[in-house]
């Protein structure tokens, strides 16, 4: 936390707090600075903060702390054998609200051994292979696939292996 002041010899009080009105919280208390650093991480949530300089207090402002992002693979699933060219890559995030924002997004990416392609695929969590797609579709053929998200948060997550399977049965 940092602020301006022209009263660096008073002594300032950060209220921190999850309730709109921090000032009701014990304060932390800062002299001959304008910064308050903490070495331990907050809680996701949202919180409000403000400050008090010789008996005035600001108004408090809001700031939410998101958890790191988790992106989990759902489908194709593990070593599984996919009979469609265009198979449908799903995956998760706790962070969707990040995503509903538009302050974070995903690609996909795709490896045949050869060659990896990247698919913006936005704050969507599934994708279908289209004509718009670098590949439209798949060859038979085994490829690992993956998500990297970018935005207020960068995550890669794990990478799978699936085999596309295009004989007839």
């Amino acid at each position: 936390f940092w602020w301006e002041t022209d009263k660096i010899d008073l002594t300032h009080k950060i209220f921190i707090d999850t309730d709109s009105n921090p000032y009701d919280s014990v304060p932390f208390s800062v002299s001959g600075a304008t910064s308050l650093t903490f070495s331990q991480p907050f809680e996701s949530g949202v919180y409000y903060w403000g400050i008090e300089v010789g008996g005035k207090r600001a108004t408090p402002l809001q700031f939410t702390v998101w958890a790191p992002t988790q992106v989990t693979l759902i489908s194709p699933a593990p070593f599984q054998h996919v009979s469609e060219a265009s198979p449908t890559f799903q995956w998760d995030s706790n962070n969707k609200e990040l995503a509903d924002q538009g302050e974070l997004t995903y690609t996909l990416f795709i490896d045949d051994g050869d060659t990896s392609i990247s698919i913006d695929a936005g704050g969507q969590l599934s994708h279908i292979l289209s004509p718009a797609d670098p590949w439209p579709s798949l060859l038979g053929g085994q490829y690992t696939w993956w998500i990297k998200t970018s935005g207020l948060d960068s995550v890669k997550s794990e990478v799978r292996t699936f085999t596309v399977d295009l004989s007839p049965p």
